[in-house]
């Protein structure tokens, strides 16, 4: 503890110096690179006055605002006011001045007034006013705090009270009725981790142990009148007073010690600590921010928007999200996300040396001594050391490279740093950057340097230095120490490339040592051999090619994958199983464009950073995300330059852009918000506004009359980063399933809603987040028209009273006439009825020892026909099923509605195994063949011997996607696993697979004659023996398709159906584009 105070003691006496030095245009922007970039809220917003006292967050995420002219509620697109006298204010705001705000952990807020207390529950929107016991009801109010019983304390210019909502109790603290201090004006109040109230006087401090309700002794700070308190990191509190900042630990044996610290005001109105532990102190001439290492004023800067509205910080607050809220005197509300604080900016003008002209950062690079290198155009080389920048001079150039642009920088293995400079070739600077080597081209030498206009260096696995020109590819060879020459690669890359430019302007090397080059001629990949060359360019009306042909940076991933930018996004390439590379292109950021990649770095949890003249964007495949970050979010600039992206060895990312650099640790980046929450703030009839329901921010219910024809509502991202960048959108369950995004709208318009049930689905995402998965919901209920409903209701009663005469009447005549004759019928059943009792009893006694016998006899044929059937339908060899028992099976599965699929697997090369090791080794091998088969299927899959080598799988599935990994299964496992010929000797075997989806397609309403399904999995079969074995082929038709007049299955009716793209075929491996042309004919 005690280094750290002398650490930032230390920082602050420095500070002294500083404040006075810094010019008008550091004014937001701390010599730590820390550069806040704010956002404002005022009049035009609608904010009741611009003069802000209070801020503070209720429990949905609703930001609420104190003024000298009411309560406003903020939900990220609109405030809603509050003032006295109004209907939902009513009589509990007896004052439109708000001097402090607080809110509960039960969501209530509590809304402190010169004219006493009033609150806000979460479930009601309306205020009210807390029964306070006389005569601190209309007590002028200072400070507010809750505890952790949900009680709220509040200070007076009368003195301290309890209110506990739960018993509706009032307890005095200080005044009358209470304990008497010299002081009872209580300014500001704490709780700190040990449950003690800090409370802030013209005379000092007090403290009382909220455990067991004791005052401590003695008064802290008597002589100084304390404005405002701060708990930091919860084991510290610092206390502001006219005598400046004061730091004490918490316990019972506090004691403050003086900060020296000069404040640019001695009015210091409010104080806390962010989520990063940075302390934040406003006055009424700025804010100061106090970080471990560094300490800088904010001011209003009239020249930047981006700066406080006003310099007269009236209000602090940090929200759930990280950011800080600032109030200021007649400059209205000032906000800015303190997690944009992980950028961190380098080469701000006004800390340029003076002979530095320009800070367009052309390369960038963290060296082995932890130097930062940055080179710039037109300005030569900076070095960055600690905090300390200098014009570094580069020797054998003009003027020492001052005025030299510089476009490549790298340290080798050695330590050397290798400098490309534009027009002027390559420096090296020994690892001590003392003695420096130049490398120019020679024009009747080729063994020098290619071109002098350097585009990018890369360093190989094995030490080799790689230069890319624009001319061209050079190679570095070291001959002897101190001894270099070159060789060219230029006349070698693939005359396509050279035909549009020959320029490199990025290299990177995959795990298997192929050189990969970029350029304005697309993507080289050249082989270990480095004679061997592959180009890569856009192809028109390819999707699997590259989403240009200009390429602006390339860099392998740490999976091996290649990343490529290009003029027109971002592509990756990935190595099949095959050995070949396919590319998937991403090309859109929301739907636009994404434009030039210039930069490609990886992140953490699989993120890539890419940099773009429109900022920088964060991507991750795997969890499906894509974020742009831009100068509002504490970048120096939208545009960043082609080349300047850099990875240090801890992690850290450095990106050059036209106004500096910035830095970061991409792992202390916050991820992309997922949940924010999304509420209902409106809804108009036509243009009349309607009353929302109660607790409707989760879900709300309304229910209209058919003759409304337009009902609208509106919604809110409760996401503060950049409001006017978040998104919404929704669907109708009972109208669409779609999901409609929202243009620059927060307003969901129904119109021409027929009588039923409805709901309107609404999901929100934030400006760096995705689409939230909390979804709010609005059931809508649109009632059937008066005149309908009662005439309907007037028919049915009618209809039942006459229908019910009707039977009436029906059921007495009928009634009457059966029981007459009954009466006569029933004296003569009962003499039939004795004597059939008799014969009956006499027959049935002969009939049960003829059924038994005949029971006997027909158990034992059923048991009999039983095992011939099963002797016919299983194959003796395997014990399953064989072809006999398909047409059972698939009569009994044709009943069901149930997609299947139907699989052939063939053991590749048994007849070879027969004739070397016998029919007995086949059979051995059969016998493990079909028990790996059954293991590798599900309990309701079946399984059967087809004939030979082939056997049938028949799987239920709910997609093609299924058929195809159960087919990678099986292969797979198949070529794992190791088949027994003896005792003592093994064997490796493929097997080669074809299937066919029955019904092919899931609009059928029958499920078709299931032999052509087989007909077209032996087609496949054939096709997977052909192209090589140890593969599968499938045929199916895809969702939406139609068999109409397609059932022939014929072997050339197949190929057709494939070229007439009604039938799709899948394979393992990749078909060339001449597939259908080689398609073998039987």
């Amino acid at each position: 503890m005690r280094w750290r105070r002398r650490a930032l003691t230390l920082v602050l006496s420095l500070f002294t110096v500083g404040v006075l030095l810094v010019p008008p245009a550091s004014a937001n922007q701390c010599n730590s690179g820390l550069a806040p970039h704010f956002q404002r809220l005022s009049l035009e917003h609608g904010l009741s006055q611009s003069v802000v006292t209070a801020i503070t967050e209720d429990r949905q995420g609703y930001l609420w605002f104190g003024t000298q002219e009411g309560l406003n509620r903020y939900d990220g697109t609109a405030f809603q006011v509050m003032r006295r006298g109004e209907s939902q204010t009513g009589n509990a705001l007896l004052d439109n001045q708000i001097n402090v705000l607080v809110h509960g952990q039960n969501g209530t807020v509590w809304i402190g007034t010169p004219r006493g207390l009033a609150a806000r529950n979460a479930d009601n929107p309306s205020l009210y006013r807390p029964a306070i016991a006389e005569p601190w009801q209309n007590a002028h109010i200072l400070s507010l705090i809750t505890d952790g019983s949900n009680r709220v304390w509040v200070g007076t210019t009368r003195g301290l009270y309890v209110f506990d909502p739960k018993v509706g109790t009032t307890i005095v603290w200080v005044g009358d009725g209470g304990k008497r201090l010299a002081d009872e004006h209580i300014r500001a109040l704490a709780i700190d981790d040990h449950h003690v109230l800090w409370l802030a006087t013209a005379k000092g401090i007090h403290r009382i142990n909220l455990a067991n309700g004791e005052w401590f002794d003695g008064v802290l700070l008597p002589e100084a009148n304390v404005s405002a308190l701060a708990l930091r990191d919860n084991k510290r509190i610092i206390a502001s007073s006219q005598f400046g900042l004061f730091e004490s630990a918490i316990g019972a044996d506090a004691r403050f010690e003086k900060w020296s610290l000069p404040l640019p005001s001695s009015k210091v109105q409010a104080m806390l600590e962010d989520h990063d532990q940075r302390l934040w102190i406003a006055t009424d001439n700025g804010v100061l921010i106090v970080e471990e290492d560094d300490v800088c004023l904010l001011t209003r800067d009239a020249t930047n928007s981006a700066s406080l509205s006003a310099s007269d910080v009236m209000s602090l607050h940090i929200d759930s999200q990280g950011i800080i809220w600032l109030g200021t005197y007649a400059g209205g509300v000032s906000f800015w996300d303190t997690r944009n604080a992980r950028f961190r900016q380098h080469l701000a003008p006004w800390r340029l040396p003076k002979t530095v002209h320009s800070n367009t950062v052309l390369a960038v690079l963290r060296d082995s001594h932890n130097d930062l290198w940055f080179g710039l155009a037109g300005s030569g080389l900076v070095r960055k050391r600690g905090r300390e920048l200098a014009h570094f001079p580069l020797p054998g150039i003009d003027n020492n490279g001052l005025n030299a642009t510089v476009t490549a920088l790298l340290e080798d293995k050695d330590g050397a740093l290798w400098v490309g400079v534009f027009g002027e070739g390559l420096l090296r600077l020994d690892p001590n950057r003392r003695q420096a080597q130049q490398f120019l081209p020679q024009p009747d030498d080729i063994n020098t340097l290619s071109n002098p206009y350097i585009r990018t260096l890369y360093e190989d696995h094995s030490g080799q230095l790689w230069v890319g020109t624009e001319a061209g590819l050079d190679r570095l060879i070291e001959e002897a120490p101190g001894r270099y020459r070159f060789q060219r690669f230029g006349a070698m890359l693939p005359l396509p490339y050279q035909t549009i430019s020959t320029e490199v302007v990025g290299i990177t090397e995959d795990y298997s040592g192929q050189l990969w080059i970029g350029g304005q001629g697309g993507v080289v990949r050249i082989a270990t051999d480095r004679e061997q060359m592959t180009l890569y360019q856009h192809e028109k009306n390819n999707p699997s090619s590259l989403s240009s042909t200009a390429v602006t940076a390339i860099r392998l991933s740490s999976n091996g994958d290649v990343w490529v930018g290009t003029q027109e996004g971002f592509n990756i390439f990935r190595r099949s199983l095959q050995g070949d590379y396919l590319i998937a292109r991403h090309t859109r950021v929301n739907n636009l464009p994404m434009g030039s990649v210039y930069g490609i770095l990886p992140g953490s949890d699989g993120d890539v950073w890419l940099a773009t003249a429109t900022g920088l964007l964060r991507q991750n495949s795997e969890k499906n995300y894509l974020v742009q970050y831009r100068s509002s979010n504490g970048l120096p600039t939208d545009e960043f330059n082609q080349g300047a992206a850099f990875l240090s060895a801890d992690g850290e990312l450095l990106f050059g852009s036209i106004n500096g650099a910035v830095s970061f640790h991409p792992r202390r980046m916050a991820p992309p918000r997922a949940n924010a929450p999304v509420v209902l703030t409106g809804i108009r009839q036509y243009d009349q506004a309607l009353p929302l329901p109660i607790g409707s921010s989760e879900r709300a219910t309304i229910a209209v009359d058919a003759d409304v024809r337009v009902l609208s509502f509106d919604y809110s991202v409760l996401d503060y980063s950049e409001p006017s960048r978040n998104q919404l959108r929704y669907r109708v369950a009972g109208l669409h399933d779609q999901w409609i995004n929202l243009v620059r709208s927060n307003t969901v318009t129904l119109s021409g809603l027929e009588p039923g049930r409805y709901r309107l689905e609404v999901q929100g995402a934030p400006a760096k987040g995705v689409w939230s998965a909390q979804t709010h919901f609005t059931d809508i209920t649109v009632r059937s028209p008066f005149w309908s409903v009662h005439m309907s209701y007037g028919v049915a009663i009618a209809s039942i009273v006459v229908l019910g005469g009707m039977l009436w009447l029906s059921y007495w005549r009928i009634n009457r006439h059966a029981l007459r004759k009954a009466r006569e019928q029933a004296s003569t059943a009962q003499q039939q009825t004795t004597m059939l009792v008799q014969q009956s009893e006499t027959l049935q006694r002969s009939q049960q020892l003829q059924i038994d016998a005949m029971q006997q006899q027909e158990q034992e044929l059923t048991e009999l026909r039983q095992r011939l059937l099963d002797a016919q339908q299983h194959d003796a060899l395997t014990g399953l099923p064989s072809r006999r028992f398909a047409l059972p099976l698939f009569t009994e599965l044709a009943l069901t509605s149930r997609q299947r699929g139907l699989m052939l697997v063939d053991i590749d090369g048994l007849s070879v195994l027969n004739e070397l090791h016998g029919l007995l080794g086949g059979d051995r091998i059969l016998m493990q063949f079909a028990e790996l088969l059954t293991a590798a299927c599900r309990d309701d899959d079946q399984v059967l011997r087809w004939h030979g080598g082939t056997f049938l799988l028949v799987c239920h599935v709910e997609s093609i996607n299924e058929v195809k990994m159960l087919c990678e299964r099986i292969k797979a496992r198949v070529l794992q696993h190791a088949f027994m010929l003896s005792d003592r000797k093994t064997v490796d075997l493929t097997c080669s697979i074809g299937f066919a989806t029955w019904p092919l397609c899931m609009n059928d309403s029958e499920p078709g004659d299931w032999q052509n399904s087989i007909t077209m999995a032996e087609e496949a079969l054939f096709l997977a023996k052909h192209f090589g074995r140890n593969c599968w082929f499938g045929f199916y038709v895809e969702e939406g398709g139609s068999l109409t007049a397609r059932m022939q299955t014929q072997r050339q009716m197949i190929r057709e159906g494939v070229e007439q793209e009604w039938l799709s075929i899948a394979s393992s491996i990749t078909l060339p584009v001449d597939f259908l042309s080689i398609w073998p004919r039987r």
